[in-house]
């Protein structure tokens, strides 16, 4: 049995199975358009901030915030729309179409906005990527589809394709540092590598979700319902707890990452320079601490080296509050060292596979139940924040510590335990062969 570029290949001859074939030339293909994509991301987060405050308001900084959350709560109450039509559109039209032609779309407006830089082109700009922003979604779709996510081999490869990826997000802060001085140039550049990304993706990487296997689209319900796609959450109670202790954190994380540019802005000064330097000790710190990961879910299995993430999470926050401008690398060396993203990874993936679900129905759920978030959030936390910015420019990352400790101390009640599961089905399936080789030495016996 052969089969081509599908999550599980074999080849028989004759009574013998070999291992499964790897599949070399999709995974090099998607592995360089993350690289593009990835280079693009980094110089858009660099420079995107100082050409928005720079060009559209003038030094405003506070403005300049303020005016981003406003415009992400409408993209958020929109997006309970566009999302799930997004995941749709890559279970029906395949996960290739789905990178290609959005990516040069974003690209071609980006550029727009950048040589004519106001307001409108920004929510133009904006607009066009609460679209067609699905080609993150397309590369995991499509490495879901290659390879079993439950397994060391997909979280070695996604380690490998990531490491792949930070080299190149440092090279382009690098470049960014030193050679751009405008960021206009930046987000030119940055343009210029979506295209890249797109390119690669159309002559290098075949089509992985066969025709077979490709779902209509649900056009009346997506149009009509969009809170139709949390019902993912209802297939399992695992599910339902595995997703709680998740939206926990979610909630408690929000406040940090809706007001930490700000804050570094305010507090120690910070500019495009400095957060290049800090984008660049992370991915330095990125590439060394991925080694780690495989030992480390070994080790301390799936929940252990959860908690030991969340854990170090709930330090980086401590580091965020008091310490001085000097020591803010620390954030990023802890970022180095924690591998709780993949182990959530790996245990939502089980019980999606046990709930018989697909990639694109996990990620439209996740999503809206984040947009939730984003939808009140954010505008509370910027508000928190400029009250209390004069005098008290810290309380938000207070109040985040508070809820990052209760997230953490349910998620001890909450974690399903696929290991637990997975080890009592192995010891069933031990005592079953045992019981047939058993009553097959009796009848040989007779």
């Amino acid at each position: 049995m052969t089969m081509t570029n599908q999550q599980v290949s074999y080849e028989d001859t004759g009574d013998e199975i070999n291992k499964p074939i790897f599949p070399w030339k999709q995974i090099i293909g998607l592995g360089a358009a993350r690289c593009a994509f990835r280079a693009s991301l980094v110089i858009v987060m660099s420079c995107n901030m100082e050409m928005i405050i720079k060009r559209i308001f003038k030094g405003d900084a506070l403005a300049a915030q303020l005016m981003l959350t406003q415009i992400n709560t409408v993209d958020t109450f929109v997006s309970f729309w566009i999302g799930p039509i997004k995941s749709s559109v890559l279970d029906c039209f395949g996960r290739k179409a789905g990178m290609v032609y959005p990516t040069l779309m974003m690209a071609a407006t980006r550029a727009f906005y950048t040589f004519t830089p106001s307001r409108a082109t920004y929510l133009l700009y904006r607009i066009v990527v609460q679209v067609c922003a699905s080609f993150f979604a397309g590369y995991q779709a499509s490495l879901s589809d290659l390879i079993d996510p439950t397994t060391d081999t997909f979280t070695a490869t996604t380690q490998a394709l990531d490491q792949a990826a930070t080299v190149t997000g440092i090279i382009s802060l690098l470049a960014v540092r030193r050679y751009v001085k405008d960021p206009r140039n930046g987000m030119f550049l940055a343009s210029l590598l979506h295209v890249m990304a797109a390119a690669i993706v159309h002559f290098t990487v075949e089509e992985t979700l066969q025709q077979k296997d490709r779902k209509p689209m649900p056009w009346k319900t997506l149009l009509t319902n969009p809170l139709a796609p949390l019902s993912y959450f209802y297939k399992s109670k695992e599910l339902f707890r595995f997703h709680l202790q998740d939206f926990l954190w979610d909630l408690a994380q929000g406040g940090q990452n809706a007001v930490l540019g700000t804050f570094r802005r305010q507090v120690h000064g910070w500019g495009m320079a400095e957060n290049a330097t800090q984008q660049f000790r992370g991915q330095v710190c990125n590439i060394v601490g991925s080694f780690g990961a495989i030992p480390m879910i070994r080790m301390m299995g799936l929940q252990g080296t959860y908690l030991l993430g969340r854990s170090l999470n709930i330090l980086q926050t401590i580091v965020n509050i008091w310490a001085p401008a000097d020591w803010t690398f620390l954030t990023v060396m802890l970022v180095g060292i924690r591998y709780d993203m993949l182990a959530l990874a790996r245990e939502g993936s089980f019980w999606r596979k046990e709930a018989s679900a697909t990639v694109s129905e996990k990620r439209s759920a996740e999503m809206n139940l984040f947009r939730i978030l984003e939808l009140f959030m954010p505008v509370a936390w910027i508000k928190i924040y400029a009250a209390t910015a004069k005098k008290r420019p810290r309380t938000v990352f207070i109040i985040t510590l508070g809820l990052q400790l209760f997230a953490l101390s349910m998620t001890t009640f909450l974690w399903p335990g696929s290991e637990h599961v997975q080890k009592r089905r192995e010891e069933e399936k031990h005592k079953q062969a045992h019981g047939e080789k058993k009553n097959l030495d009796i009848t040989d016996d007779r």
